[in-house]
């Protein structure tokens, strides 16, 4: 309806006045009194007028967010075209008002994407070096010419060409096997560097190929360490420092025995502290997480002044390899740091189940561990000693059936005024061998007898109550206790430890074959364990280094992984 018509007649209704209304316009009869038409046109006026402001304001923020799509559509499609036309050209503009354009860079995404069409081509091509070389200048120039990449990304693929070219002609005319890209194939470098001692034409190649490897990983190297830290990035810098310290350990010349052995460069630790009461710490590890330790920072700095990880007698290589493991990996540190306590007269150390022991402190305030005359076999900070001691207790106490000595052992753990004196007769009245003297559980275990023969597992389920995955490798022994376990193929291994690692998992192995294996130059120790630092799914390497020798890591391939180990472990 259109019009609205509301009339009524005054000869019926004569007390009221009588007016009609259409949408145009308002009809009063004579005798209204004007100010009540004028008050009632003045508040149609006013909300009219306010409907015009409203609809004027939605049409102001309806035309302005158009305007700005409109305009970001625009500056969208003329970068969309200017990098169509002229690819890389905003990049190279941003790099040369930035204060680092001249460091070194990561790599495009779009250069990324080339790179890796341009490996997958050429990944099983046959032919003289000769005949690749140019192939693969063609796939970059037509690359170029259907713009996926830019001129100066070419310049940089003819580069990389050129060294290609150099690796196949030396694998062609010596039969060797070393790797194109510069990343990974320790175990081919190795075996050319050994031609290169009867031939000055093949070292003079050898050594042009090297250089060009070192270069390209320090730059990547550079590249990393621009980068936000998180475990991936963690992992990529451990990897690529071995490599590196591999590569110019060849490059050194050392002795056969230094071949596979290289420099161990520490994980880049990085704990920042920072009171926040009395006996609590903050602290942000290298990946930024922040923890609550209930240390003061001068405790905390006491109980772990350096970041190295730790040295110890063969004996009990499987608590020091867990624990070296655990320190490689950021957050399992930090919640082992979690386990310690204080208080004004003492420090506690709390296992997952609740067991704990007291160590007692100086009149001075500072940490104190039980054995004064320092006959832990571990090597390193306080704070693992003082593990070390009171693991020994809890292993005591777990392995005790007796109810006397378990309320010995844990009247003894709990309390805080003890000595030395009374640890070791703790320690004589509850180990299983009799001794004739303290002389002689002191010369003789020196914590060897007393904490030897353990397994990673109870490691790490004392300390993080989580069950330790096992996997069983093709080196494995077989005992009665192994000998319903699969052994793994290399390629279920290589998918055990790609999750593991994914996973930011610790992981250990034990070797438990009785001889020792030489391979090219190094010697595996048997019957002991290692800590794997990394692993490259990509070159199928594996980096590790055995638990009471850290100084050096180890770059083993898989296969060779797989046949020399026994049990893998994963916490």
């Amino acid at each position: 309806m259109s019009n609205i018509n509301f009339c009524i007649n005054q000869n019926n209704f004569n007390s009221n006045p009588s007016f009609c209304q259409n949408n145009k316009s308002f009809q009063t009869q004579e005798h209204m009194e004007s100010g009540i038409v004028q008050h009632d046109l003045l508040l149609l006026n006013n909300k009219k007028e306010k409907e015009k402001e409203k609809k004027s304001f939605f049409s102001t923020v309806l035309k302005g967010f158009m305007l700005t799509a409109g305009v970001a559509l625009g500056l969208f499609c003329g970068y969309r075209i200017v990098e169509y036309y002229k690819p890389g050209f905003f990049k190279r503009i941003f790099n040369t008002q930035n204060k680092e354009s001249k460091s070194i860079v990561e790599k495009s995404e779009q250069e990324r994407t080339f790179l890796q069409k341009f490996n997958s081509h050429f990944k099983n091509y046959n032919g003289t070096s000769q005949e690749i070389e140019q192939l693969e200048k063609d796939y970059v120039l037509n690359g170029v010419k259907n713009r996926e990449i830019t001129e100066e990304q070419k310049e940089k693929f003819f580069v990389k060409i050129k060294s290609r070219k150099k690796i196949r002609d030396f694998n062609s005319k010596y039969d060797t096997q070393i790797s194109l890209t510069p990343y990974g194939g320790i175990d081919s470098l190795v075996k050319a560097y050994k031609i290169t001692n009867s031939d000055k034409e093949a070292k003079k190649a050898f050594n042009e190929i090297l250089d060009n490897k070192i270069e390209k990983i320090e730059n990547k190297i550079k590249v990393l360490e621009n980068q936000k830290l998180d475990s991936k990035t963690l992992s990529k810098m451990d990897r690529t420092n071995d490599l590196l310290c591999s590569l110019k350990a060849i490059k050194k010349n050392l002795s056969k025995k230094n071949f596979y052995y290289v420099n161990y460069q520490n994980r880049i630790i990085k704990n920042e502290i920072k009171q926040e009461s009395p006996y609590k710490t903050s602290l942000k590890n290298e990946l930024g997480t922040t923890y609550n330790i209930n240390l003061s920072t001068e405790t905390f700095k006491a109980l772990f002044d350096n970041n190295d990880i730790l040295k110890q007698r063969a004996q009990d290589c499987y608590l020091v390899g867990t624990l070296n493991a655990i320190i490689n990996n950021p957050e399992k540190r930090c919640e082992f740091y979690s386990m310690f306590s204080e208080d004004d007269k003492s420090i506690k150390f709390e296992f997952k189940n609740g067991f704990y022991v007291v160590f007692p402190k100086t009149e001075d305030g500072k940490p104190e561990s039980l054995y004064k005359n320092n006959l832990s076999s571990l090597k390193g900070a306080m704070g693992y000693k003082m593990f070390e001691e009171a693991y020994l207790l809890y292993r005591l106490y777990h392995k005790n059936t007796t109810k006397e000595n378990k309320k010995e052992i844990e009247k003894f753990s709990i309390k805080i005024s003890k000595n030395s004196e009374e640890f070791q007769r703790i320690l004589i009245n509850n180990n299983k061998k009799s001794y004739n003297s303290l002389t002689d559980i002191l010369r003789r275990s020196n914590f060897d007898d007393l904490i030897n023969g353990g397994l990673i597992y109870e490691v790490a389920q004392s300390l993080f109550g989580s069950d330790t995955k096992s996997y069983c490798l093709q080196g494995c022994k077989y005992s009665e206790k192994t000998k319903e376990l699969k052994k793994c193929t290399d390629d279920e291994l290589s998918q055990v430890l790609e999750k593991l690692i994914e996973e930011n998992k610790s992981v250990v192995v034990g070797r438990d074959k009785e001889d020792e294996c030489d391979y090219n130059g190094a010697t595996i120790a048997g019957e002991h364990f290692f800590v794997i630092r990394y692993y490259n799914p990509k070159t199928k390497e594996i980096h590790l280094f055995e638990s009471n020798n850290p100084s050096k890591i180890l770059i083993l391939p898989l296969s060779k992984f797989n046949e020399e180990y026994g049990l893998l472990y994963g916490f």
